[in-house]
């Protein structure tokens, strides 16, 4: 964390949710750091990841464990392929602050690319434009500066 916060990057971290307090902690002690939180803090509710946006201007979480290959770990924002207001609401309200990653764990889910981008796809147009767009590339771009 505080080489990230030496060279102005992003880290990612991942945390499991037993480790919260933790991962706060050490998220409120290096301020100049900016964390992205793999796997929404490994299944943190909305309501708790909204309070964490809140007080910690440098956290911001990723996605990625968010899709088909994960559902029965880590559920799923989708319900009947609607998504869930809880998770909507939370998107609009910090669109800067959501990375849209996938987590390639096996070699087999190479083979899923295509399906979990249906999937990711199928949320990001249940938001408003502007925010599907920060969550699906945009704000990667920002925060790696990457050249689009």
């Amino acid at each position: 964390m505080e080489l990230a916060a030496k060279f102005d990057l992003p880290i990612n971290i991942h945390c499991e949710a037993a480790a919260a307090d933790e991962m706060v902690q050490a998220v409120s002690k290096r301020r100049k750091a900016r964390v992205i939180w793999a796997h929404t803090g490994s299944y943190l509710d909305p309501t708790r990841i909204a309070s964490l946006l809140e007080e910690h201007p440098n956290l911001d979480f990723d996605l990625s464990s968010k899709n088909r290959l994960y559902q029965q770990r880590s559920g799923s924002f989708l319900s009947f392929g609607k998504l869930a207001q809880s998770w909507r609401q939370l998107f609009e309200q910090f669109p800067d602050r959501f990375y849209f990653g996938v987590d390639f764990l096996l070699p087999d889910h190479w083979r899923q690319a295509s399906a979990i981008g249906e999937y990711a796809y199928s949320i990001l147009e249940q938001l408003t434009p502007p925010t599907a767009r920060k969550i699906g590339y945009a704000n990667a771009v920002r925060s790696y500066r990457l050249d689009p």
